[in-house]
């Protein structure tokens, strides 16, 4: 009998609260966004954290080995750098530069023992390039390499 204005009163109902749950959507993918930002910026402190440890223990590593050798009375020289299957010409040799630290200087040589250029700051400095034409300028040569064997 009722049963009508019942499930009128019942859509009124919905369709006045129904504006409160249509930004709701809206809502959840900025809820979402603003849930992965937190996770983003969780996660790279976390790998700066560890980043900042690796980088300890490699310091601390270093320290103990440097000084063992210090101790040992011997310690290691690389202050040059030959490269026994080249001889100076317009070929760039393009020596690895991963093996040497930021702040080392090493003087590059061909086999012949003429200075070829330089690696500074793990950077590659040829003396053909124009920039650092005047890197070997001053430079003493070192004894060759020899390409005879000694019976």
């Amino acid at each position: 009998m009722y049963r009508k204005q019942c499930s009128l009163a019942l859509l009124g109902g919905a369709i006045s609260v129904l504006p409160l749950f249509l930004p709701l959507g809206a809502r959840l993918t900025a809820y979402v966004k603003a849930e992965q930002q937190k996770v983003q910026i969780q996660l790279d402190a976390h790998m700066v954290e560890e980043s900042e440890s690796l980088k300890r223990l490699r310091i601390k590593e270093r320290e103990t080995t440097s000084t063992a050798l210090a101790q040992s009375g011997v310690m290691p020289i690389s202050q040059r750098l030959r490269i026994t299957n080249y001889l100076d010409n317009n070929r760039d040799p393009r020596p690895d530069t991963t093996l040497y630290q930021e702040g080392e200087t090493v003087t590059v040589y061909d086999a012949a023992g003429r200075c070829i250029g330089e690696i500074a700051d793990s950077v590659w400095k040829w003396k053909r390039t124009p920039a650092y034409g005047d890197i070997c300028q001053g430079v003493e040569a070192i004894k060759g390499v020899s390409t005879r064997r000694k019976e």
